[in-house]
């Protein structure tokens, strides 16, 4: 279940404050109705406004190396991430690698429960200065997020 919480907290309303919260349980527009009861004068009144609710996002890092042309053949963690929305297997996920030299691949991910690790492999061919690779997280619904690497070389 995806919780969501409105971008509203409080409304004024003929002079009085109303506080309220609320979890939605998936991203939309909704139309939530206030009702003010006064007691002792036996009235109530409503009120309504309109609250758009969004996706929660994917959360994600990159992560920095020193190469030397003897491990010019990388392979190890290229980005974390974690997703606070519902809990989806690993597989409900896909990892794109831009390496920064023209070359894509697909990373390998693994883990749950929200926290998740992408591991990729690439062999650089230029061994001077940093290069920079940028990992696109995707999943199944199209959300994204992205980590940015970087491989300083000596």
């Amino acid at each position: 279940m995806r919780r969501e919480r409105p971008q509203f907290r409080t409304a004024l309303i003929n002079g009085f404050q109303v506080l309220g919260t609320h979890t939605y349980a998936h991203p939309g527009t909704f139309t939530p109705v206030v009702v003010i009861v006064d007691k002792v004068l036996q009235i109530s009144a409503n009120a309504t406004t309109s609250v758009k609710v969004g996706p929660i996002p994917i959360v994600a890092h990159g992560a920095s190396y020193w190469l030397t042309t003897r491990t010019a053949n990388f392979s190890n963690v290229v980005a974390t991430f974690t997703d606070a929305g519902p809990t989806l297997p690993f597989t409900s996920y896909s990892a794109t690698i831009s390496w920064g030299d023209g070359s894509v691949s697909t990373g390998k991910i693994t883990g749950s429960r929200g926290s998740f690790v992408v591991r990729a492999s690439h062999k650089f061919t230029r061994f001077t200065g940093v290069r920079t690779a940028t990992v696109t997280i995707t999943d199944f619904s199209g959300r994204r997020a992205l980590a940015t690497d970087s491989f300083s070389f000596s």
